[in-house]
């Protein structure tokens, strides 16, 4: 029963974020995305990886990602959790499907993701993200970027 309780926290928790982080990104509202961000936050895809460190390098992903959205025409952004587990009291790990639509029409094929997060400073925040989507998307390419130059670099 304790694991029913713990899966079922845990995934609040994570559905809580998404619902909250999704609306941030389609408003661009970068403080509350903030408030759900640790940092370092270090985020990774199959083949790069990248870490931030500051606000700055958030601020800057977070604009690059919302101006793709805009420039995609995006309508929504629906994230479904599909599992979640307490680590312990101040650690949560969850995996969704994100998938960017344009009206009931995906705008890109669903991907999923996995995210870690922590419970510091009477917020659950996240810590690192892992996600999995087509190597020759724009978010791929971000990221390789991203890896190689920082978050600055993939606005060159």
């Amino acid at each position: 029963m304790t694991e029913n309780i713990n899966s079922d926290a845990a995934r609040a928790i994570a559905e809580h974020f998404l619902n909250e982080t999704g609306r941030a990104m389609m408003e661009r509202d970068f403080a509350t995305f903030m408030d759900h961000v640790a940092l370092p936050h270090r985020i990774s895809h199959f083949d790069s990886s990248f870490e931030m460190t500051d606000v700055d390098a958030v601020r800057e992903s977070f604009h690059l990602i919302c101006d793709e959205f805009v420039k995609m025409a995006l309508t929504d952004i629906v994230r479904t959790c599909l599992s979640a587990t307490l680590v312990d009291p101040h650690r949560v790990h969850f995996s969704h499907m994100t998938h960017l639509m344009i009206g009931n029409i995906h705008a890109k094929p669903p991907y999923p993701c996995f995210t870690q997060g922590i419970y510091r400073d009477n917020r659950w925040q996240m810590i690192a993200s892992d996600y999995a989507f087509d190597p020759e998307s724009n978010q791929a390419k971000f990221m390789k970027l991203s890896a190689h130059n920082g978050p600055e670099g993939a606005s060159e």
